[in-house]
């Protein structure tokens, strides 16, 4: 009955197998750090390009979002998690310069901190009133192509 001996043994491999958590993998978060020179514009970065040159910069492509925490916040995990984002993702690294005439990308440096704008309204008998213009201020405020990041950060305590 060897047949009956490996199947056996297989079951029981499988079994384990199935039956064990695998070991969490964190991936490694590194930004890219080797692009140096300017890049050429990809088809949805020329459109902005191209519309900004016609209309001025538009807030049409903003993406506002507002979050509502209670509780204590770390200030400084929060602005190193909002560093940490920019430098993983190029696209709110880039920034659009002409070079010869023609739109070009490039990368603000790695290491680039997200300037983050405070305002508190802790003590402010308006303080509903003034949210409200700041978002509304923040989501109409266009971006500066040319010097970005494509990306600005409020915190705004009530």
């Amino acid at each position: 009955n060897s047949n009956w001996l490996k199947r056996e043994a297989l079951l029981k491999i499988l079994q384990q197998r199935t039956t064990r958590q695998p070991e969490p993998v964190e991936p490694e978060l590194r930004a890219r750090s080797d692009r140096q020179a300017e890049l050429p514009l990809s088809f949805a970065q020329q459109r902005l390009w191209f519309l900004a040159q016609l209309d001025g910069v538009s807030a049409t492509y903003h993406i506002p979002l507002a979050l509502r925490l209670q509780g204590r916040l770390d200030t400084a995990a929060w602005q190193r998690a909002l560093d940490t984002l920019l430098d993983r993702h190029e696209a709110l690294r880039s920034v659009f310069v002409a070079v010869q005439g023609q739109p070009q990308v490039r990368l603000l440096p790695v290491g680039t901190a997200l300037p983050v704008t405070h305002h508190d309204l802790r003590d402010a008998p308006d303080a509903q009133q003034l949210l409200q213009a700041i978002s509304a201020q923040e989501a109409h405020t266009p971006f500066d192509l040319e010097h970005g990041p494509l990306i600005r950060a409020r915190l705004v305590r009530l």
